[in-house]
């Protein structure tokens, strides 16, 4: 008469799981290929099975009708296609945005952003600028580095730090470019 709750729970539990596992095997088909009806089909089986996920939540799902299937399905396969539509502007905006830094890309365009890096790199004090010419260009280790220069690496990393800080002041109107390159 007095069953332990976590019994009742598992009974429970297990029935819901029946009701959703048979809810599923018999709406998954035609729910997916109304759904492909908005878009492809891949994408349709995600919305499908998102919407199963989601419901799963409801404790009751003998309370879920087809109609209710029927019409989150649609109403997903809308929202995505609003996303992709929304992404797809986007996409297209930043083209044209792009676009206008490289409408011409003719030498004389990348010659004068090689030679306001190599100026600002040469416009470095000393010290940071042999750090930082032996790091980017020679390729050494900061420990390396360190060890040619009678420095220690923490001398070396700071050196690094403002010699990378000055630069990123200096080519600020170079930064957007530089970074679509690398």
């Amino acid at each position: 008469m007095n069953q332990p709750i976590s019994y009742l729970t598992n009974d429970t539990h297990q029935g819901r799981r029946q009701q959703y596992h048979k809810l599923f095997v018999s709406n998954y088909g035609d729910l997916c290929n109304y759904a492909s009806l908005y878009i492809p089909r891949h994408d349709a089986e995600d919305v499908v099975c998102d919407i199963f996920t989601s419901i799963m939540e409801i404790k009751d799902p003998s309370s879920i009708t087809r109609n209710y299937l029927f019409t989150s399905v649609k109403n997903r396969c809308l929202n995505r296609i609003r996303y992709s539509q929304s992404a797809k502007m986007y996409q297209e905006y930043i083209a044209e945005r792009l676009s206008e830094y490289f409408e011409t890309p003719d030498k004389s365009s990348f010659i004068d952003v090689k030679e306001q890096i190599y100026k600002a790199i040469q416009d470095l004090p000393e010290r940071y600028r042999k750090v930082f010419i032996l790091s980017r260009f020679s390729g050494l280790s900061n420990k390396e580095i360190a060890s040619q220069l009678g420095l220690s690496v923490r001398t070396i990393e700071s050196y690094m730090t403002s010699a990378l800080r000055i630069l990123r002041v200096v080519l600020k109107d170079y930064l957007f470019i530089l970074l679509m390159l690398i």
